[in-house]
């Protein structure tokens, strides 16, 4: 007679279930031209555009696919999070303490260079160069003469938004810390909402616990979080 530790067999099962709920994919699959780089960077940036996120998970490299949607769930939570909790303090301090607010503290999770190589929702490819990579059969770019991390990977026939020299480790670890982050940004913001809602954030102290990080009694903010805003760099090519 088998023997089951069900105990064991749940726990397992759980750990799968929540691992399986931070994902960005839709029942309905996303169709998207990735017959090109040229295709595959602007059908990439337009998805970025639009926060079209279950789009976005198809335009990046397969080999990388699952740690990338697990950030994109939680790059949408912050999102979704943040924009409730400014929506909050325009409407009950003022559109100038918002302002001030987004500018102090607001991350963007999409500062990738290539972001900003965007003019009127396309990229501007007068700024942009390809330089195809041989060895690693993939195309590195440039923008205003910068090398950039990503690149895009020729994968089945279809191109896809990859990481310059194929770092796919390296890559792994930006995400996860990036990951960490978005986590700690969510339950700060959700936790400043609860305390406006509740009255501990008020007009006596909105500026000195949102604008100048001064702790307030009873607001669990995650501890002290600095957000770095550098570029991330630039992997030597192999």
């Amino acid at each position: 007679m088998i023997r089951y530790n069900w105990r064991a067999i749940l726990l397992l099962v759980n750990c799968l279930f929540l691992v399986g709920c931070e994902t960005v994919r839709e029942k309905e699959v996303h169709e998207v031209n990735l017959n090109s780089p040229k295709l595959a960077l602007e059908n990439y940036y337009e998805a970025i555009t639009h926060r079209e996120y279950a789009k976005i998970l198809e335009c990046i490299d397969p080999a990388i696919q699952t740690e990338y949607d697990r950030t994109l769930y939680w790059m949408k939570r912050y999102e979704n999070k943040a924009i409730e909790l400014q929506a909050l303090i325009r409407k009950k301090f003022g559109p100038e303490i918002c302002d001030r607010f987004i500018k102090k503290e607001y991350f963007s999770p999409f500062e990738e260079p290539l972001y900003g190589a965007g003019k009127s929702g396309y990229l501007d490819w007068t700024r942009i160069k390809e330089i195809p990579n041989l060895k690693l059969n993939i195309v590195e770019l440039e923008v205003d003469g910068e090398p950039i991390t990503l690149a895009v990977r020729k994968v089945n026939g279809k191109w896809y938004i990859s990481i310059r020299g194929l770092e796919y480790k390296y890559w792994a670890e930006s995400l996860k810390h990036l990951r960490k982050m978005l986590k700690r940004l969510y339950n700060r913001d959700k936790s400043f909402i609860t305390a406006i809602q509740n009255g501990k954030i008020n007009k006596e102290n909105i500026e000195s616990v949102l604008l100048e990080g001064k702790e307030c009694p009873g607001v669990p903010t995650g501890g002290k979080l600095e957000v770095k805003r550098e570029r991330v760099p630039v992997c030597e090519t192999k």
